[in-house]
């Protein structure tokens, strides 16, 4: 092979590196501007369960929101159980209340209350004072209450409020259709609220 033509060669191979060190931050920059590559930087979907309830006492059922996404702004799952055969509808259980009837629901959250904290909701449930930390589990119903279920000032509804480590906040409201319920009303309230699950909600840095 001649010099004029190993020469050549060499010059065409010095332009073509040049040119692939050029082009490469370019190809980048597009990729970025136009959303490639983007499925990999992104963070996955951050599923977080609803609560459930096991070993409830004969003839309840049980109703359970779908799975929720956790997000910067936080999540909600709830889930109820009822003692008496409800067929859901749009005007809720309530309207379909018999007598005895007993009605327990359960609201998990994790999301800012008033003012927003700039807390990162992906990893930290807020700290609340009307949301004491639980240390022990099932939770026990308290003996009497004032509360009512809303709109219906002779039904009796007993709460606990709380938080799960740092998963979420919760509400359990306990409705029992009997202005003076005896001890067999409590005890099967009492065993339906010990038949919750609280599932366990991811902490992480980003979502």
């Amino acid at each position: 092979m001649g010099r004029l033509q190993l020469a050549v060669r060499r010059l065409i191979g010095v332009a073509l590196a040049l040119s692939a060190v050029v082009l490469a931050p370019l190809a980048g920059g597009v990729a970025a501007a136009t959303g490639a590559g983007r499925h990999a930087q992104a963070s996955p979907a951050l599923v977080v369960p609803a609560p459930r309830f096991v070993r409830l006492p004969r003839g309840w059922r049980q109703f359970n929101d779908a799975p929720d996404l956790l997000t910067r702004r936080g999540a909600n799952a709830s889930a109820y159980a009822l003692s008496w055969a409800y067929h859901p509808n749009s005007l809720g259980w309530a309207g379909s209340m018999r007598r005895d009837g007993i009605a327990v629901s359960v609201y998990l959250i994790r999301r800012e209350v008033g003012s927003a904290t700039g807390l990162n909701l992906c990893r930290y449930t807020p700290h609340l004072g009307v949301y004491p930390l639980v240390r022990k589990l099932p939770l026990r119903l308290p003996s009497t209450t004032t509360a009512t279920l809303e709109g219906a000032p002779n039904i009796p509804e007993y709460r606990v409020f709380g938080r799960i480590g740092e998963s979420y906040n919760f509400e359990l409201r306990v409705d029992i259709n009997n202005p003076h319920p005896d001890t067999a009303l409590l005890s099967a309230a009492q065993s339906a609220v010990g038949a919750i699950r609280f599932p366990r909600w991811p902490n992480q840095r980003r979502c």
